[in-house]
């Protein structure tokens, strides 16, 4: 710059020698860990690392409640039977395809007596007058032609 005064080569040395000793002493005094930058991407880091956790720990919890819950409506949807010996039959039937869990074996010997198997009652359809073997419901208002083409009728309505 025009308005700086030229240094002599002697001042020039003694304001260099100066700066490296200053130098020398602020890396002796602590390095990177008194750096506000050097700080600063350490926080960032800690956060960033503590949000991955969290995102995982929330997603593993998720998908756990969302088993956990599918599993319960298969359930609620097989006893819906108004027989305990076909809601048994469902629930086996769910355990060996693997859509139930039972690592103990615990339902498979409570529902190796059907009798006392849980069950709800069937949910009919409005009007119905018969449960068809196969599962349909029938509307006839003759009790002989009622499931004639279905089985035949596994409960009257």
């Amino acid at each position: 710059m025009s308005g700086d005064i030229p240094l002599s080569p002697d001042r020039w040395e003694r304001e260099f020698a100066l700066k490296q000793a200053d130098l020398h002493l602020r890396e002796r005094q602590g390095g990177l860990w008194h750096s506000p930058v050097f700080l600063g991407l350490i926080a960032a880091a800690l956060a960033l690392f503590g949000n991955m956790y969290a995102t995982w720990s929330q997603s593993k919890s998720a998908a756990q409640q969302a088993h956990v819950k599918a599993q319960s409506d298969l359930v609620l949807e097989a006893i819906k039977t108004s027989d305990p010996k076909l809601a048994a039959k469902n629930l086996l039937f769910l355990v060996h395809l693997g859509l139930l869990d039972d690592p103990d074996g615990k339902m498979q010997v409570v529902l190796s007596q059907p009798d006392n198997v849980p069950y709800l009652p069937a949910q009919g359809v409005n009007g119905a007058t018969a449960l068809c073997l196969d599962g349909t419901y029938s509307f006839s208002r003759d009790n002989s032609t009622a499931c004639s083409h279905h089985g035949g009728v596994a409960k009257w309505l």
